[in-house]
């Protein structure tokens, strides 16, 4: 464990929009810039090669931070200036940038290595900074934090020290996709399939699948051929059963390209 670190408390909370570029920029320095553009042409191989519905919905929701940081880089290539363009986005990010750059002051530089690998973690990245997060809860507490070793065992992430007692704090993050049937990545890929088809077909209107099982990466197509089937072959109004998927239920009518919102 580290040496305890004391900061003061109104320089947590301090922040202005001339400061965004200060502290994106120490995120980036913290993180590696050659690991965050390598990450951000990952990001953006992944956005190309994607459905529309499973890049907006999904891809660009995945990480706290990489449309962000894209945002950032093509600010800074042309060479705008960060705080006049600010958007919801770039603004979290240098909140969170901030936040960063106060908690890992007091970390042994075991953790801050773990934490530059992780808060890039595509699919991750999210319960990493949910500890960064905490830790700055304490912080604004004007609570002393020391941070245990990583030594890859389990372990709490840190011991706060509160003015009449300490406690060791270990941050778990449990992601909604656990218990549905249904995980939001799976469902943008089937959603992204389907509804393409059926506006070909010029069809607008109702569409639910009641599923007796999971829907998984492995069903997806097998799923929608079957619906389109049932749609070929005539059916747009009414209820049926889809051998080993449960029931479908349509109400589709011709409507010229309309767009069809499964969220009714």
């Amino acid at each position: 464990m580290l040496g305890e670190i004391r900061i003061k408390k109104t320089d947590l909370y301090n922040y202005h929009d001339y400061d965004a570029r200060k502290f994106i920029k120490s995120l980036i320095n913290f993180l590696g810039e050659c690991q965050v553009l390598r990450s951000l042409k990952k990001y953006e191989q992944s956005l190309k090669c994607s459905g529309v519905l499973y890049r907006d919905y999904y891809l660009k929701k995945r990480h706290p931070w990489l449309d962000a940081l894209t945002q950032y880089y093509e600010l800074v290539r042309n060479a705008k200036t960060i705080h006049k363009n600010l958007t919801p986005e770039l603004q979290s990010l240098a909140i969170d940038a901030k936040k960063v750059y106060e908690v890992q002051r007091s970390m042994p530089s075991s953790v801050k290595n773990k934490y530059k690998r992780d808060l890039l973690d595509e699919n991750r990245g999210y319960n990493y900074l949910f500890e960064i997060e905490i830790a700055w809860h304490y912080l604004l507490m004007d609570y002393t934090l020391d941070w245990y070793e990583d030594n890859s065992g389990k372990r709490p992430e840190f011991l706060v020290k509160a003015p009449n007692l300490s406690f060791n704090v270990e941050c778990k993050w449990v992601s909604v996709d656990i218990a549905r049937k249904i995980h939001r990545k799976d469902f943008y890929l089937f959603a992204g399939k389907l509804i393409p088809e059926i506006k070909k077909r010029k069809y607008c209107g109702r569409l639910d699948v009641l599923l007796e099982n999971r829907l998984t990466s492995r069903t997806i197509n097998e799923l929608y051929s079957k619906i389109l089937e049932q749609i070929d072959g005539g059916l747009l109004r009414g209820e049926c059963k889809i051998e080993s998927f449960g029931i479908l239920t349509l109400d589709l009518h011709n409507d010229s390209g309309a767009f069809i919102d499964f969220n009714k």
